[in-house]
């Protein structure tokens, strides 16, 4: 069986160095979307209701829209507040251990580094996926449930 190198375990750390700053800044990306989504949709919602006036239709098929439209932006808002909580992003390297350095050989020590690594990427790209569907899911519904309601209020009566 093939034995990897030091220089290879190395520059394996380095590349999964370079997952992790790429899922770091994947994840900050996704919180800035959903609070921009969040941002757009509070200011549709604004700009629909600042009159006053609710705009609901009178034929049966229209509150059907309508009740959909309201539904879906108010479910999208939600969905994006919900993303925007803060979750617990794991960090590689536990400090008390790096910093008393107990081990045995160098290899033991670039070992626990990259398994470190390797853990950090596959417990935190779990929690940017459900972040990013968080996303995916409000953007889209409220898209939706703004194009409908802008639909009913200029053109439904």
């Amino acid at each position: 069986m093939f034995e990897p190198t030091e220089d290879m375990k190395k520059l394996a750390i380095e590349e999964l160095r370079r997952t992790y700053d790429k899922l770091d800044t994947a994840y900050d990306t996704a919180r800035v979307k959903s609070l921009t989504f969040l941002g757009g949709g509070l200011a549709v919602m604004s700009f629909l209701y600042a009159g006053g006036d609710l705009f609901i239709p009178h034929e049966n098929y229209g509150k059907i829209f309508y009740f959909t439209g309201i539904a879906l932006v108010v479910t999208s808002l939600g969905t994006l507040f919900h993303a925007l909580g803060s979750v617990v992003w794991k960090l590689p390297g536990e400090f008390r251990r790096l910093d008393r350095l107990d081990f045995r050989s160098e290899t033991d020590f670039i070992n626990y580094v990259k398994e470190e690594y390797i853990d950090c990427n596959t417990k935190n790209l779990d929690k940017y996926q459900r972040k990013q569907s968080y996303l995916n899911t409000a953007s889209l519904q409220l898209v939706i449930g703004a194009i409908i309601l802008l639909v009913l209020k200029n053109f439904g009566g």
